[in-house]
């Protein structure tokens, strides 16, 4: 593969990411207002029967609310509504989902735990939006000529001899090993604490 071609493909690379990084600040933008509305919403509606100023102490509220919300949602590793990270949390297995009447009672109010486990994961939409595209910024390569022909240098060699080689045989070329993985031309693989690289089997 020649550099030209490696140059080409880290364009495109940071162009996707770009587009991805930009696109998502407005989405993020209008899931954390959602988010935000939900626990203004959720305060204002007991306490107005009860305070003259429920509507400020709501709004102050739901503002404490984002913080622990930001605080989980970067923390979390787990996919959003993932059906198989449901049936194994809380809001399946349950004391009121253990029992038949349980599971009626559920049934016939139109599942609410479901519902309560559907709006955790689009508050949690919006964090996880922001961490994506500040992702896809970090993830920008470095578009140096150098780093390219190094980076082809590196791929030609692991071509031929096709098998695992240790990564620090190449420590002097850090940024062409980090370009190589990060558009996936390479296998990389910790191998008792040392890192080894090799050119993807069965490819040309």
């Amino acid at each position: 593969m020649p550099s030209k071609t490696i140059a080409q493909r880290v364009r495109l690379h940071n162009a996707l990411q770009l587009f991805l990084g930009v696109g998502l600040i407005p989405v993020s933008f209008c899931l954390w207002w959602i988010s935000f509305s939900f626990f203004r919403f959720a305060f204002f509606w007991p306490l107005q029967f009860v305070l003259d100023n429920a509507s400020t102490i709501a709004f102050y509220v739901a503002w404490l609310c984002m913080i622990p919300l930001a605080i989980e949602g970067v923390r979390r590793t787990r996919s959003l509504f993932d059906l198989n990270d449901y049936v194994h949390s809380d809001f399946y297995d349950n004391f009121v989902m253990q029992s038949q009447s349980g599971r009626a009672l559920s049934a016939y109010y139109g599942q609410p735990i479901a519902m309560a486990y559907l709006v955790t994961q689009v508050l949690f939409a919006a964090p996880q939006t922001m961490m994506v595209s500040i992702r896809s910024f970090r993830s920008l390569l470095p578009t140096d000529e150098t780093i390219a022909r190094d980076a082809t240098r590196i791929l030609r060699e692991l071509r031929k001899s096709r098998k695992w080689t240790p990564a620090e045989e190449y420590k002097e070329y850090g940024a062409a090993l980090m370009l190589l993985d990060k558009l996936d031309l390479i296998w990389t693989e910790n191998k008792s604490g040392r890192i080894e690289i090799r050119y993807p089997a069965g490819e040309p």
